[in-house]
């Protein structure tokens, strides 16, 4: 019963932070957009953390996987201002391990967030280039692939969210 139970919560997009005193409960959300960055098959992946505890959650990174090949034009994450940073929110870039699509393998963006108070926002702009990606092969990833996000604490994964590979909304609609 436990077991369905913690299913459940992580399909949601909730964590129980088993190490804590109380339950410690984090969130993701996960949306993904066409890109303006003029490009064809561009797509902005938008990623949301909430922290849903009083205490500041630490630990923290999000991990997103994309096909190899992808071409990571941006990846970046708000950082919460503390007492004593002007109250300014900082914006950190994350790091990205680009792999070659022939490999079979994705391409990673870490985001080492480290510690959240409330609220954290992290968005990576992808480019699947035309010469790489034709359209069989990005109907095939439609199909097949997801991008995956996952929120990491203290090394363990702890929240899981796919994404389909490109945003279905017509640019007409912006």
């Amino acid at each position: 019963m436990l077991l369905l139970f913690t299913a459940i919560l992580c399909l949601w997009g909730h964590v129980v932070d088993a190490n804590a005193t109380t339950q410690a409960a984090l969130t993701m959300s996960a949306q993904h957009h066409p890109g303006t960055g003029g490009f064809k098959n561009d797509v902005v992946y938008h990623f949301g953390v909430d922290n849903m505890e009083k205490a500041p959650q630490e630990g923290l990174a999000i991990q997103v996987n994309v096909p190899g090949g992808a071409d990571v034009q941006e990846a970046y994450y708000y950082k919460e201002a503390e007492s004593g940073d002007s109250g300014k929110v900082k914006v950190m870039h994350c790091n990205v391990s680009k792999t070659m699509r022939r490999s079979g393998k994705p391409t990673k963006v870490i985001c080492a967030v480290g510690k959240v108070i409330l609220h954290s926002t992290l968005y990576v702009h992808v480019v699947y280039p035309e010469g790489d990606f034709t359209s069989a092969d990005l109907a095939n990833l439609q199909e097949k692939k997801k991008v995956i996000a996952l929120l990491i604490k203290n090394g363990k994964p702890v929240v899981r969210k796919p994404l389909p590979i490109l945003a279905t909304m017509d640019r007409s609609e912006l």
